[in-house]
């Protein structure tokens, strides 16, 4: 299972509508999710998403390059003590 910064993007990034079908048609979806990228969906029937790099809730960085370097900076460190 994919671990999510916080419990509102996890919410948002599965949320499924069962009576629309269509995640970037309905109203109530949020967040697309595509690999390792995120957006927000823009509801202009256009089926557009507006990419973004850090979480809307709690501001952690949604690209796996930072979370890498995070988790390795955090282990040198730990290496270093």
């Amino acid at each position: 299972m994919k671990s999510y910064c916080c419990s509102a993007m996890q919410h948002f990034a599965q949320f499924e509508c069962d009576y629309c079908g269509d995640k970037l048609l309905c109203p109530q979806s949020i967040i697309h999710e595509d690999d390792s990228d995120y957006g927000i969906i823009v509801h202009d029937d256009t089926k557009s998403i507006i990419q973004i790099n850090y979480c809307p809730w709690c501001g952690s960085s949604l690209r796996k390059q930072d979370i890498f370097n995070v988790s390795k900076v955090s282990k040198e460190n730990e290496i270093q003590k």
